[in-house]
């Protein structure tokens, strides 16, 4: 049985890796529904920029 060492664990690699992720599903999960992207009221530069926002965010998050 190996023993878990604590300290050479990459503690903030895997936050980092947590929100990136977190902020990456996130924002798909809450905006590709009928409130948002497929809101037939919303004017298409609206629907722009809040695609722009979420394909950012997956950017981002894939950068890090």
């Amino acid at each position: 049985m190996t023993k878990l060492n604590l300290k050479n664990f990459p503690f903030g690699k895997v936050l980092i890796s947590l929100s990136a992720v977190g902020t990456m599903v996130g924002a798909y999960a809450a905006d590709w529904n009928e409130t948002h992207i497929y809101n037939p009221t919303w004017p298409p530069h609206a629907k722009f920029h809040n695609a722009q926002t979420m394909s950012m965010g997956a950017a981002l998050s894939l950068s890090a």
